[in-house]
């Protein structure tokens, strides 16, 4: 059987936007996350954005990090927009950081997307 990332995605969104089920949302992001060769920027971003919201940054930061320069590599149908693997993950990681104590990491990245 063959699952469809977007509506896979769309899915993750709406359990974790609209009904407040975190734990239903990851299932549906990490299932998302595995459709592909390797996962979609976008995707990983929505897990991050899960972890976050369930309190837990170190899952979130490795999320985010794996988002981060992975552009699409053409195997998908879908062009991911270039946001989701260059500016909502350094905001997200910068936020992290500080969030971790780590202002000096959080600097870093919120002076990368400046530039």
């Amino acid at each position: 059987m063959k699952y469809d990332v977007k509506e896979l995605l769309n899915s993750a969104l709406m359990f974790k936007d609209v009904k407040h089920d975190l734990d239903l949302a990851l299932k549906y992001a990490s299932m998302a996350s595995v459709c592909t060769f390797s996962p979609r920027a976008d995707v990983c971003c929505t897990i991050g954005e899960i972890y976050l919201e369930k309190g837990n940054c170190e899952w979130a930061k490795f999320w985010y990090e794996k988002a981060l320069n992975n552009m699409s590599c053409g195997l998908d149908e879908e062009t991911v927009d270039t946001e989701y693997w260059t500016t909502i993950p350094m905001l997200k990681l910068g936020f992290i950081s500080h969030v971790m104590n780590n202002d000096e990491g959080a600097l870093e990245y919120f002076e990368a997307v400046l530039k």
